[in-house]
């Protein structure tokens, strides 16, 4: 593609509000490096099944012969893009197993067609759903992330994002929304543009020094909110252990895990190998067959591996980042 058609640009299709509103918003300040725009991050707002659908309905029954053009059809109603705007094309949806729709066949279709972000667009799947890469947070991945499964039914479906629902409001991952309401609600920062600029100065900078942090606020509060505000982003950020460094450098490490513990799970649904070393892990990553792993998970009657493969985003967009 010619780069006076794209300017680099990379489109994401994701299935939900959750892909981008919270896991690739975190993932962009994470990794500045991923060079893609929000805006450029679409939501489908719905599932991998009825996507198929659309796709034979634009391109035939035998459209997997056909170069289809997923920037096409996923904003023909509304911007009229094409794939020659876009450098890269990912795509990332849930498995769904225990959806009426589910057809092992037509998951597989999609896998195998969509495996070149370069031409006509990668799919990640993630099982059972994006959630997972929130596992981080209840266990540990070290020991107990390698057997963790999950059952295959509708109860267990909205039951598994139910768990996270739960502690979405004040978790490390969902901070940043967490702040903004507080200092709207307790601190009088009634201005939605302040208030984000406040946020973010906060989570962009090491409060190890209580004067910097006092300096900050007062570009922002009224000074009878300061030292309540001081001392709430103090305590929060004690106990998330982010006074030493920012915020985002702090979850940057974070995700780092999150990819690694995952490329080791896929490691061991293909290979039965969890444990990897790091100095392996790139070529581990490039050796595995996505399309064998959802085979894999296709073939198990009840329980399907837990496994968010959409954080793999980061390694194919530049593998060098993992090691930094």
């Amino acid at each position: 593609m010619s780069d006076s058609q794209n300017n680099g640009r990379t489109l994401l299709i994701v299935e939900g509000y959750h892909e981008k509103e919270k896991l690739f918003y975190l993932l962009l300040k994470c990794f500045p490096e991923l060079t893609i725009k929000y805006d450029d991050i679409l939501i489908y707002k719905t599932n991998i099944y009825i996507l198929y659908d659309d796709i034979k309905k634009e391109y035939g029954e035998n459209w997997e012969q056909e170069d289809i053009d997923l920037a096409f059809l996923v904003t023909k109603d509304t911007l009229k893009l094409r794939k020659t705007n876009f450098t890269d094309i990912f795509l990332v949806f849930d498995y769904e197993r225990q959806d009426p729709n589910f057809s092992a066949n037509k998951i597989m279709k999609m896998q195998q067609y969509f495996s070149d972000s370069t031409e006509n667009g990668k799919l990640y799947i993630n099982y059972p759903m994006v959630e997972s890469y929130l596992e981080i947070l209840l266990i540990n991945m070290e020991t107990e992330y390698e057997h963790l499964k999950f059952y295959i039914d509708f109860k267990h479906g909205s039951e598994y994002k139910m768990k996270f629902n739960k502690i979405q409001k004040n978790h490390l991952f969902d901070f940043e929304s967490h702040l903004n309401n507080i200092f709207k609600k307790d601190f009088n920062l009634i201005d939605n543009s302040n208030r984000t600029k406040c946020c973010k100065q906060i989570l962009s900078c090491n409060l190890n020094k209580e004067e910097k942090l006092n300096d900050l606020l007062s570009s922002f509060l009224e000074e009878k909110y300061i030292n309540q505000a001081k001392h709430y982003v103090w305590q929060h950020f004690k106990k998330l252990n982010l006074l030493h460094e920012s915020y985002h450098s702090y979850l940057r490490k974070m995700f780092i895990n999150i990819i690694y513990y995952n490329v080791c799970k896929a490691n061991k649904i293909q290979n039965d190998l969890y444990n990897i070393d790091k100095s392996n892990l790139i070529d581990t990553y490039f050796s595995l067959d996505i399309a064998e792993i959802l085979n894999k998970q296709n073939s198990e009657s009840e329980q399907i591996w837990i496994l968010n493969t959409s954080v793999f985003i980061v390694i194919d967009y530049n593998s060098k980042l993992f090691f930094e």
